[in-house]
């Protein structure tokens, strides 16, 4: 190569790398001139040389500053978002200084210049530079490879080849020189590529290189692949509570990637560092508020507002909570803002309106102190819910409605609390509410039954006046096909069930009301519903009504009923019974109209005995059909004539048949059938004592199994029964047993429930 062209080519690599170092691109150079390089080293030393003396001429250093930290060119963009202006300069130098401890692990790279000192039977001293085959020049010994070796490696490596190569002869290796590490940076930064890199970089250091950050980047899931391993780390560990854990050092070869992400959620109010956050999804409220460094002095801890964006994506919501409440963030998946409040002087603004408002925020209370006049100043968006908003302060609730000013007759004292909700918010997971408010809006939902092709049940938030044409409204009902004039609506405190037209039903808020519409298609039944329900009578149903709906249009048990025993009856299955009795009273009818021809009075009075006293005929169906019984009532599909009995608690038990004292017993936990039996005086002698058995509470039979008749446990509610023995009758008598064993199974079945029904 003559000198002239030398110079050129070593004036291009000398512009190149300038341009480079101070331009946003990759620092890559071109396959040609690395081969040049490769054929002339020389060359390599004299560009190094001009680069120092560029960067002399550029800088003054002052005598006692370390220049391990980069000369900068400053980034004038400022961020919005929290540590994205960490990244203040663009590096325009890769210097390093010698003096500063150099680790073991330290990975050896091109470049690089190892000082190896021999002691003891040979005495020399080399400095010896990593070429770019990765190797140095060991004087007498040959070629070392120890690219990419960790510095505690490449001295045991040496010291083992002197070891033997020399008798007696100690080694030193030390790094004399460090060469830059070259590194990848992609992702979501300004300008991804390949960049030579400080030798002491770290993995926060070193992003500085790719000219900061896009604004969708993660400073929380960045990643260094190395040597085909993932390492994470989170930039907030560093900026924000000074952990290095992560934030190893650079090898050569490594890349950053930084991902992408939308989890950012604005802190602002009564913080002490008001910025916009990443979130991570298991984050609680503590941490995003230890990210901002915590309350001010004046921050309201119970008054923190959450803006975030629905399921759906397309509708900005907020809701209200206290810090005290461990509020699990989990379940927001879109948080757009987190706002502390002050607290604010009654005397500035004595009560706090939130909710779909323009002007939410504090107002002064109103000269008449009524809410109603307070209304007026509030302008509220097109999604407020206007049939609930509540007013509060720590154990006072009040409901009202903007649909009926009657509700808005209340008095607003200071620090009230006025909560207004969207239509589409689940008002009962608001986080203002207080218990006692969330108590009063359980109670005074009204309990919809749709009429749709598929079948539906929703909870309506409302207080004060309504029409069913409102409730038609807010869900979108299509009225086409409901049957009009059968709307029903019930009112357990007023055992109250209306069932009218649609568009002329309205009624006023009570607690645990319930509304039901049916269906065109849909065929209405009957239901019959006694004892110990907040509301009985006859209820009329769509014909695919489940007991679980039959309940719900109950208003609840009694404080006094037996929520364990539910007695219920089927007009199909007692008409079945009852035409199996009649069958058997006319085949009976006939036998004892031939005994009284043969004038056997005595048998003829023993059969009319059996089923004398058979006046009702129960259609029971046996089974739990109590209302915690959710899955079995929510199958059991009704039909017309059912009809259901809860009992007051009972606490007796029954014994019937042949014993002695036929008769109904106070309970206690210690009787079982033995001592039942006892207490009732005994078996007669015509007792068939091996078919004694139990009709328990629900209907079901239990019989002593074994071969040694085993005791049962007796429980409340239960009626023992002990029937007849036919064997002591004539052989007419056992003729017909088949007959007035079925008399008498219905007797003993209707005296079991008689007994429950008292």
């Amino acid at each position: 190569m003559t000198a002239k062209l030398k110079k050129i080519f070593i004036s291009s690599l000398f512009i190149s790398s300038s341009f480079i170092s101070l331009s946003i691109f990759s620092q890559e150079l071109s396959e040609s001139q690395i081969n040049l390089l490769r054929e002339n080293p020389e060359l390599i030393s004299e560009v190094s040389a001009l680069d120092s003396i560029s960067a002399l001429e550029s800088t003054a250093i002052v005598e006692g500053e370390d220049k391990s930290v980069d000369d900068n060119i400053m980034i004038e963009e400022k961020f919005g978002r929290f540590g994205f202006d960490y990244i203040k300069s663009i590096p325009t130098s890769i210097s390093s200084t010698s003096d500063l401890p150099v680790p073991n692990d330290y990975r050896i790279s091109l470049g690089d210049k190892l000082r190896i000192i021999l002691t003891g039977g040979k005495r020399a001293s080399y400095d010896l530079k990593v070429t770019l085959d990765g190797s140095i020049l060991f004087p007498e010994l040959g070629l070392v490879n120890i690219f990419n070796e960790s510095l505690s490696d490449v001295r045991k490596k040496i010291k083992a080849l002197v070891d033997i190569s020399y008798v007696g002869t100690d080694v030193s290796v030390s790094l004399l020189e460090l060469s830059a590490k070259k590194v990848n940076i992609i992702g979501a930064v300004k300008n991804p590529g390949t960049y030579i890199v400080n030798p002491f970089s770290t993995a926060s250091t070193v992003l500085a290189y790719s000219g900061g950050f896009e604004d969708y980047a993660s400073l929380r899931s960045i990643k260094i692949l190395r040597d085909g391993k993932e390492i994470n780390f989170d930039l907030y560990q560093l900026l924000i509570y000074g952990n290095r854990e992560n934030d190893l050092n650079i090898q050569q070869g490594d890349t950053i990637l930084v991902n992408s992400t939308t989890n950012f959620v604005e802190i602002k109010g009564s913080i002490n560092r008001p910025f916009i956050y990443e979130y991570k999804n298991n984050e609680s409220l503590e941490d995003l508020i230890l990210h901002a460094l915590g309350f001010t002095q004046k921050a309201n801890r119970k008054n923190i507002s959450i803006t975030y964006l629905d399921s759906d994506l397309n509708l900005i919501k907020m809701k209200e909570v206290s810090f005290e409440n461990k509020v699990d963030l989990s379940v927001i998946k879109n948080l757009l803002a987190l706002e502390v409040f002050s607290i604010e002087s009654s005397e500035l603004a004595s009560v706090r309106v939130t909710g779909p408002l323009e002007n939410q925020g504090y107002f002064n209370i109103p000269k008449s102190k009524m809410l109603s006049d307070l209304i007026p100043d509030l302008k509220f968006s097109n999604i407020v819910n206007p049939f609930i908003g509540v007013v509060q302060f720590e154990k006072f609730s009040r409901l009202f409605s903007l649909n009926d000013i009657d509700t808005q007759q209340i008095e607003l004292k200071d620090n009230y609390e006025i909560l207004f909700f969207s239509k589409e918010d689940d008002v009962l997971n608001n986080g203002r509410l207080f218990l006692n408010s969330k108590n009063l809006i359980t109670d005074y939902m009204l309990r919809v039954f749709g009429a749709s092709e598929d079948r539906f049940e929703t909870n309506f938030p409302y207080f004060g006046k309504a029409t069913a044409l409102d409730v038609i409204n807010f869900f979108g009902i299509d009225d086409e096909n409901i049957i009009s004039d059968k709307t029903t609506f019930v009112s357990p405190k007023d055992n109250l069930v209306i069932t009218e037209n649609f568009e002329t039903l309205s009624f006023t808020a009570r607690p645990k009301n319930n509304l039901s519409f049916r269906r065109l298609d849909s065929e209405v039944i009957t239901v019959q519903v006694l004892g110990e329900t907040s509301i009985t009578g006859t209820f009329i149903l769509d014909s695919e009504a489940t007991l679980a709906d039959l309940y719900s249009l109950t208003g609840g048990l009694k404080t006094s009923a037996d929520e364990n025993i539910v007695v219920f009856e089927r007009e199909s299955v007692r008409e079945r019974n009852l035409e199996n009795v009649k069958k058997a009273n006319r085949q009976i009818n006939e036998s004892l109209l031939r005994l009284n021809n043969e004038g056997n009075l005595i048998e003829s009075s023993y059969v009319q005995g059996l089923y004398s006293d058979l006046d009702y005929v129960p259609g029971r169906i046996s089974g739990d059909f109590s209302q915690k019984n959710i899955q079995t009532n929510s199958n059991f599909y009704l039909q017309d004539g059912d009809s259901l009995f809860i009992p007051k608690k009972i606490n007796t038990f029954s014994v019937i048949g042949e014993v002695y004292n036929n008769s109904t017993f106070v309970y206690n936990n210690d009787i079982d059938l033995v001592e039942a039996i006892k207490i009732s005086g005994g078996y007669k002698k015509n007792a068939l004592k091996r078919d004694v058995y139990v009709i328990r509470a629900n209907g079901f039979i239990e019989k002593p199994r074994g071969l040694f008749r085993k005791n049962i446990k007796i429980y409340a509610g239960d009626t023992i029964v002990v029937p007849a023995d036919p064997s002591l009758g004539s052989e007419f008598l056992r003729d017909i047993l088949p007959l007035t064993s079925l008399l008498s199974n219905v007797a003993f079945t209707a005296a079991a429930l008689d007994n429950l029904k008292q």
